[in-house]
Formats: C-alpha cells, sequence, structure tokens
C-alpha cells in the first residue's frame, strides 16, 4: 500500500496487527491509524520498535464535555503538521515531536510539534497535569485570573502538556475576569495545539464578547463557528447567551438576526428565547 503526500514523494506503508487492531507501518518506522481522519489524511499513533517487533502506541486523547458544575469542556483530535508527521522522534525531554514530510531530525526536533508522550511516566505526567487543570479551573469559578495563570504556567515549567481541558478552563478563567481579549488569545492557543473547541469553549467566548457588549464580534464568532471544518453548531445555550447580550446593549439588530439563523442551527426557541424577544 502507498499513501500519496500532496507535499512529498509517495509513501510507503506496510499493514500489521497488534492487540486485535489493524495499524500501518511507513519505511521510517513510524505507526499510523488504518482509519484516515475528517481530512483524509493518515494519522500517526506511534513509533515501530525494532528490538520488541512492536509498536510503541501514543494514546489518543479524548472528547471532553462539559463538567456537572458547568465547566468548560473540549474535543481534541491527534496533532497533525500540514504536511502529515512522517518523522516522529524522541525529544529526549519525554515528548515525542512530529515533523513533515519535508523535514529532518535536526536538535532532538526543537520546535516541531508535540504528537504524544513516550514511555516512561505517562501515568505520572498525566495525573500531574489534571491535577493543575483541576487547580485552573478552581481559580477560573473564583474569577482568581492571576492565580490560574500562574498555574498554567507552573504546568508549562514542568515539561507537561497541557490538555483540551487545561485550555478550556483558561479560557474560563479569562472569561470570568472579564479579559475577551485574553480568552481568544487562549483559543487560538488551543487550536493551534491541535485541539477543536466544542460548543461549550465556543459558548463561553461568546459569553465574553456579550458581556462586554460587542455585539458585532458575537455575531462574527457565531458565523465563524458555521463556517468551521466541521462546523460547530450553537446549542440553546449558545442561542440564550447571545439573546442576554442582545437585550443588555439594547441591540434589537442582532436580536432579530438570531431568530432569522434558527432554521440554520437546527434550533426551536424556548420560554427563554421568546422571553428575550418579548
Amino acid at each position: 500500500n502507498k499513501h500519496e503526500d500532496e507535499s512529498g514523494p509517495v509513501m510507503h506503508v506496510t499493514g500489521f496487527v497488534q492487540d486485535g487492531e489493524l495499524l500501518l507501518r511507513d519505511e521510517a518506522g513510524v505507526v499510523y491509524q488504518s482509519e484516515r481522519d475528517w481530512l483524509g489524511e493518515l494519522v500517526p499513533v506511534g513509533q515501530w520498535d525494532p528490538a520488541m517487533s512492536k509498536a510503541k502506541l501514543v494514546s489518543k486523547r479524548s472528547i471532553g464535555a462539559a463538567d456537572a458544575d458547568g465547566g468548560v469542556g473540549s474535543e481534541s483530535f491527534p496533532s497533525r503538521t500540514a504536511a502529515d508527521s512522517s518523522v516522529i522522534i524522541d525529544d529526549g525531554g519525554g515528548f515525542l515531536r512530529g515533523q513533515g514530510g519535508n523535514g529532518h531530525a535536526n536538535g532532538g526536533g526543537v520546535g516541531w510539534p508535540i504528537v504524544g508522550q513516550r514511555d516512561g511516566d505517562p501515568q505520572g505526567a498525566k495525573a500531574r497535569t489534571e491535577e493543575l487543570t483541576r487547580e485552573i479551573a478552581t481559580y477560573a469559578r473564583a474569577k482568581q485570573l492571576r492565580k490560574s495563570v500562574d498555574t498554567f504556567q507552573q504546568l508549562i515549567s514542568e515539561g507537561l502538556r497541557p490538555n483540551g481541558y487545561t485550555y478550556s478552563n483558561m479560557i474560563n478563567a479569562f472569561v470570568n475576569s472579564g479579559d475577551v481579549a485574553g480568552a481568544t488569545r487562549m483559543l487560538s492557543e488551543m487550536v493551534d495545539s491541535g485541539f477543536k473547541p466544542n460548543v461549550v469553549v465556543h459558548t463561553t467566548i461568546l459569553k465574553g464578547l456579550c458581556a462586554a457588549a460587542e455585539m458585532p464580534a458575537a455575531i462574527a464568532h457565531l458565523q465563524r463557528m458555521g463556517n468551521a471544518v466541521p462546523s460547530v453548531c450553537p446549542d440553546i445555550r449558545t442561542l440564550n447567551t447571545f439573546l442576554r447580550g442582545c437585550v443588555r446593549s439594547g441591540d434589537l439588530l442582532a436580536l432579530r438576526w438570531a431568530f432569522t439563523q434558527l432554521p440554520r442551527w437546527g434550533l426551536t426557541a424556548d420560554h427563554t428565547a421568546h422571553s428575550a424577544r418579548a
């Protein structure tokens, strides 16, 4: 079998079965899922270990949801570079870094995107990341932005990689403290790190924009959600967050616009929405 990389030469892959799962391996020893991602590209999940004659796999990220107390969740997907990672190396610091087909291993992969963590103490690193993320969530709910930022920086300084919940709770911290610009920057960093914000994250950003009465920016954000690939449809909480912003700012044109979008969003206005319109 072979995979045609648009940015480089043909890549030959060989199929094999490990633990009952069909995987693919290329000539460089990079291991891929047998199923392609939503862009039709092969997704790297580990590296072939010739000494053990088996693949060392990187754990797939999970898809999160809102916490029971209304905290922020996130969807995520395996990290990819523009040319799809065709080289994965150990950077010596516990992380696996991937580089596109046109790149070359140089300096331990410094500057290459992190695509996973090598064996060693992955559970310890995961537990520590989750511990610091819970601290960020606690500070976010208490509107203690400085402590949230300091904890986020501590996580980075310990050589850990923020997960989707880490970014989501940082966005919540910025919004709860009225720093919409900071929340927007964190959203961009989240996306650049390979995570796909879900409707809960987008609604949090929308909440910040509406609280600041930035209704044109709020409309633009809703439109970007629809134009994303794949698109993220607003839910009823998103709608009511936007409508409350319209009422507070007195923007009746924006309110009427939102009701024209309901068929496109697949939503039916509830009692709260109709109350805003009254």
